[in-house]
């Protein structure tokens, strides 16, 4: 079975690892967006052997690459990129945070959401030297329409991938 942990909402959160190769190191998923409209990305994310989380987006004003790196061993941010409206984390607890950004697309179509292990919160998505094994803690990626990260909408029936209505926060 994969590395796993609890995450703040006692599910299993998943470890996302590094090969041992000089490569990038990440997960993503394809999402659609419309011009115009404002996006919320948000993830769980706890340390593991690695500190660093970074959340790339190219659902951005221009269609360009943003970055923004997470420390999550205090859960500062350093923005790599003007491209973000806002960011920031939220403290969980037993070392968890809720890392999140939002942007106003600038494009429409598929774009990119990813999150990669950084191994000095310097590199952006760049590659490095993977250590086989080391990783950090991911859980309840989401992204949104709107202008903030909204509370966590957990879908039970629908499983990873799905789409859930809830009421306004």
């Amino acid at each position: 079975s994969a590395p796993h942990a609890d995450s703040p909402l006692d599910v299993s959160a998943f470890k996302l690892v590094e090969s041992s190769a000089d490569e990038t190191h990440f997960i993503y998923a394809s999402v659609g967006v419309s011009s115009g409209n404002p996006y919320a990305f948000s993830f769980y994310a706890k340390a593991g052997e690695r500190d660093w989380v970074v959340l790339r987006t190219t659902a951005t004003s221009s269609g360009s690459n943003a970055y923004i790196s997470f420390d999550l061993s205090d859960g500062t941010t350093k923005r790599e990129s003007v491209l973000f409206d806002d960011f920031g984390t939220v403290a969980m607890a037993d070392g968890w945070y809720r890392c999140w950004a939002t942007t106003t697309s600038g494009v429409t179509g598929s774009k990119l959401f990813g999150i990669y292990i950084n191994n000095d919160g310097d590199n952006q998505s760049s590659a490095y030297q993977g250590v086989l094994g080391n990783g950090i803690y991911i859980a309840f990626s989401q992204e949104e329409l709107g202008a903030y990260p909204t509370s966590f909408a957990y879908s039970i029936a629908g499983g990873e991938g799905s789409t859930t209505t809830r009421i306004a926060d």
